[in-house]
């Protein structure tokens, strides 16, 4: 199942825009049906996606590569909603099937973007209450701003890394030619990147002085990078070498 993650993530932006007014830890049908819960949030690539219906119905998919979710039903009591699941076809052989759920929402989040989530069973969900642009966060540990987010190339062939250093680990990233599929050890030059947040502070690379953003790498599950053999499409960057 291949899904352009930008545009579930700017379309959460876009309902939370309509939710400000509810207050934090308090749940709503609007709230639910307003806005689509990933597991998966802003630190992730792939991961189970829920979307809630105004008939009291629900389904949730697997994005990413294989088989997963389900549907069924919900209600929604006071600030607890109980989920009745359909037994799930889309993996004869899953065993974890689980009909009676129980979520919660919560003002607080295991992701940084998020003010609040849904917590179902042992399994978070964020999907409401995207922090603003210019809220200070920590990603993993690093001092960061939320920024609005934007499109940049690369201009030429750079390093994308799992955190905002020279000396952190860099992906591997597919190419091809007319003969042959390979791996390189960069991040090619015209490719794309989504921007999302920055360090609090500049730093200096070859006499360019920026800051290192947290970016999406990829729009496709079959084009994303790699580094110790482990596929996320949310990278870190330096910003002197991108247009």
């Amino acid at each position: 199942m291949k899904k352009n993650i930008l545009f579930i993530i700017m379309l959460l932006s876009s309902c939370v825009k309509e939710e400000i007014n509810i207050p934090l830890g308090i749940l709503t049908k609007d709230k639910l049906t307003k806005n689509q819960w990933s597991n998966y949030g802003m630190l992730f690539s792939y991961g189970y996606l829920m979307t809630f219906k105004a008939d009291g119905t629900y389904t949730e998919e697997f994005i990413g590569e294989g088989c997963g979710g389900g549907s069924g039903k919900y209600t929604l009591v006071g600030n607890t909603l109980h989920l009745i699941a359909a037994e799930n076809s889309l993996c004869p052989e899953d065993n974890s099937f689980v009909e009676n759920v129980i979520c919660k929402l919560i003002p607080e989040s295991a992701d940084p973007f998020y003010s609040e989530s849904l917590k179902c069973g042992l399994a978070s969900y964020y999907g409401s209450s995207l922090k603003p642009v210019g809220t200070n966060i920590l990603i993993k540990d690093v001092e960061s701003v939320i920024i609005e987010p934007r499109k940049v190339l690369a201009k030429t062939n750079i390093m994308i890394r799992e955190k905002p250093s020279i000396k952190s680990k860099s992906y591997n990233c597919p190419q091809s030619d007319e003969n042959a599929n390979f791996q390189v050890p960069y991040f090619p030059k015209g490719r794309e990147l989504v921007l999302y947040a920055r360090t609090a502070k500049k730093e200096k690379i070859n006499n360019i002085e920026d800051y290192w953003y947290f970016a999406q790498q990829d729009l496709d599950w079959y084009t994303s990078c790699a580094v110790s053999n482990r596929y996320t499409s949310m990278v870190w960057v330096f910003g002197g070498y991108l247009n």
